[in-house]
C-alpha cells in the first residue's frame, strides 16, 4: 500500500514542481525517485519532511532581487533544479530511509534528519544570505567576498541556516511521534546537523570546490563566459557545487547517525 501511495503522492508533487518551473524534467524524475524511497522507507510522515524542504526552498528560490540576480551570475545554475541538484539535496537522506525500511534501525532516521537539515540550512542560508545588507565574508580568511560566493558566510545567512534547521526538526515531529522516538534528541540532531552541516558546506566550498576566475577577477562557478573558457582559480578544485553538497549532506548524515546510535544503541 505504501508503494501505491508513494507513486501517487510523488507523481503529484513532481507534476506540480514541473508546472511551476521549480525543477527541470530530470529534476522532476530524480525528485520522484527520492520521494518514493522516502515514502517507502519512512511512510507519509517522513515524506512531510521532504515536502517541507522542497516547498520552502522553492519559495525562497523564487524571491528576486538585484543581489540575488547578481549571485546567480556567479553560480553555474539558477533556481530551476536539475536531476543532479535534486540528488545532491535529497539523495543521501532518501538512501538512509531506504536502509531504515530494510533494517528498522533508528540510526537511519537520525541520518535522514541530519542530512535533510543540512540541505535545508544550506539552501536557506544561500537564498536568504544574498539579501543581507552586510557583505558576506570568507569562512577561511574573514575577507569580504561577493554575495553568492562559495565559502562566504553572513550573519543573516547563518540565522537562516538555524531557522531552516529548526523547521526540519519541527516537521519531523509526526515521524518521531509514531516511531516512539525521543523528540528532544532528534530535534537536537536536526538543529546541530543543520548548523554544522551548513558551515561544513561553506568550508568545503572554499577549499575543494571548483571555481574559476572571471574577466573582472571575481570568483565564479561558471567555467566559461560568452563561449570563452575561464581559467581555473587556485586551490584543490576537486568537486563542483553539487559534489560539495553530496559530501556535506552525507558526512552530516553520518554524524547524525553516530549521535543517534550513541544514545539509542
Amino acid at each position: 500500500m505504501n508503494g501505491i501511495l508513494a507513486i501517487i503522492a510523488n507523481g503529484l508533487l513532481a507534476g506540480y514542481a514541473l508546472k511551476k518551473g521549480s525543477v527541470s524534467p530530470s529534476g522532476g524524475l530524480v525528485g520522484f525517485g527520492i520521494g518514493f524511497l522516502i515514502f517507502w522507507g519512512g511512510g507519509a510522515r517522513a515524506w512531510i519532511v521532504l515536502g517541507v524542504f522542497f516547498l520552502t526552498s522553492s519559495f525562497l528560490s523564487k524571491l528576486t532581487s538585484r543581489s540575488k540576480r547578481f549571485a546567480e551570475q556567479l553560480n553555474k545554475k539558477g533556481s530551476r533544479r536539475d536531476g543532479i541538484q535534486a540528488f545532491a539535496n535529497g539523495g543521501p537522506g532518501a538512501i538512509a530511509l531506504a536502509f531504515f525500511g530494510l533494517t528498522g534501525h533508528y540510526g537511519w532516521i537520525g541520518f535522514f534528519l541530519g542530512s535533510m537539515a543540512c540541505a535545508t540550512a544550506d539552501t536557506w542560508s544561500s537564498e536568504v544570505g544574498v539579501h543581507s545588507s552586510r557583505p558576506p565574508r570568507s569562512i577561511l580568511t574573514g575577507r569580504i567576498v561577493d554575495p553568492g560566493t562559495s565559502g562566504g558566510i553572513s550573519p543573516l545567512g547563518t540565522l537562516a541556516a538555524v531557522a531552516g534547521s529548526v523547521v526540519i526538526g519541527l516537521s519531523a515531529i509526526p515521524l518521531l511521534w509514531v516511531q516512539g522516538l525521543p523528540l528532544g534528541l532528534f530535534f537536537f540532531v536536526s538543529l546541530l546537523g543543520g548548523i554544522l552541516g551548513s558551515f561544513l558546506d561553506s568550508f568545503l566550498g572554499a577549499t575543494i570546490q571548483k571555481r574559476y576566475l572571471g574577466n573582472d577577477g571575481r570568483l565564479t562557478e561558471k567555467s566559461e563566459k560568452d563561449g570563452v573558457k575561464l581559467p581555473r582559480a587556485p586551490g584543490l578544485g576537486l568537486l563542483n557545487n553539487d559534489g560539495v553538497n553530496i559530501v556535506s549532506n552525507t558526512l552530516t548524515g553520518l554524524g547524525a547517525y553516530g549521535v543517534s546510535y550513541l544514545f539509542l544503541g
